[in-house]
């Protein structure tokens, strides 16, 4: 209760057969490595729970072998996906994809700004989904790097809206994937976007906008809370100022959010009175738009990331 099982693209589910509860100590060792591998937010929960109590999240295997805290398993994990890693792809275990009948082709290029043996950096076009999920397996950013550099490791440190096109990381080896995802959890990353929008907005910028953003259960799409406490927030100033043919005044924006609260910039935007042009889903879903159309995209693009990396402690900036 009060916990989504989803971190960076990774349903636990997907992953294991089984998940307790978040705090019960019948934690299995399969369970307790995949959390440590593709949920490390989750983790680090484990582990301020683990140093209030004096008994280990899961003391004993079932023939008694000990497995030790959490921090002693992070070690023991960490040990084991290193080399794990180092096994040639000829005898790792094989994934496999669910089918997708008439996938729509994504017909733009994603171009790849970045590569190393830890980080790859990509610019995503617009109408491309950043993981596999509903209507889209192929036609993803992470199965299009995958097949390119025929790597089933490869993983997305964050994500972008199918709509949105920018830059996008991805982490290259698992052993480097946790670390990497906790830095942007932590907010330790300086994200910049830019936005297309009317210039009726209604706000003195440049400014800092914030609001409680929420997920409703069962809808897509999300909402503003004003009763509750802002758990968003955006800095926001103008660029440029244009009128169009047809009378109508449009703003360059510079959006620079320190959260990453689901479809926040857009929802930011359209309640301050200036959605961001071709929205179909702010602040009305256009549900007549096919998923095929690529005639509108929308004017919303991750400009930039940059950050310390907290491998090798060098500025990244892509």
């Amino acid at each position: 209760r009060g916990f989504f099982w989803e971190e960076n693209g990774v349903r636990l589910y997907d992953v294991l057969d089984r998940v307790s509860c978040w705090c019960c100590k019948n934690k299995n060792r399969k369970e307790l490595k995949a959390i440590y591998q593709y949920l490390p937010n989750y983790w680090s929960r484990l582990k301020e729970l683990q140093a209030q109590i004096p008994m280990p999240m899961k003391p004993y295997s079932r023939m008694g072998v000990p497995y030790g805290n959490v921090f002693d398993l992070e070690k023991v994990f960490e040990r084991e996906i290193r080399e794990e890693s180092s096994v040639p792809l000829s005898k790792r275990r094989m994934w496999y994809y669910r089918e997708v009948p008439d996938e729509a082709i994504v017909p733009f290029d994603m171009p790849v700004l970045f590569a190393d043996d830890r980080l790859i950096a990509v610019d995503k076009p617009h109408f491309l989904a950043t993981t596999p999920s509903g209507s889209y397996l192929k036609e993803t950013a992470l199965v299009r790097l995958r097949t390119q550099f025929q790597n089933p490791d490869i993983t997305p440190l964050h994500r972008l809206d199918r709509d949105t096109a920018g830059v996008l990381l991805f982490c290259v080896q698992p052993q480097h994937r946790g670390v990497y995802q906790s830095m942007f959890q932590s907010r330790d990353v300086q994200k910049e976007y830019e936005a297309i929008a009317s210039s009726d907005l209604q706000l003195a910028l440049p400014a800092t906008y914030s609001s409680h953003v929420e997920a409703v259960k069962g809808v897509f799409l999300v909402r503003e809370r004003s009763d509750l406490a802002p758990n968003s927030e955006t800095y926001i100033s103008e660029l440029a100022r244009w009128q169009t043919e047809d009378g109508q005044c449009h703003s360059h924006y510079r959006l620079q959010p320190t959260t990453g609260r689901k479809h926040q910039l857009r929802v930011h935007m359209s309640s301050l009175g200036s959605p961001i042009l071709n929205d179909s889903y702010y602040p009305e879903w256009d549900l007549s738009r096919s998923v095929d159309d690529y005639s509108a995209p929308l004017q919303l693009l991750a400009r930039s990331i940059a950050f310390i990396d907290p491998v090798d402690g060098q500025t990244r900036e892509f």
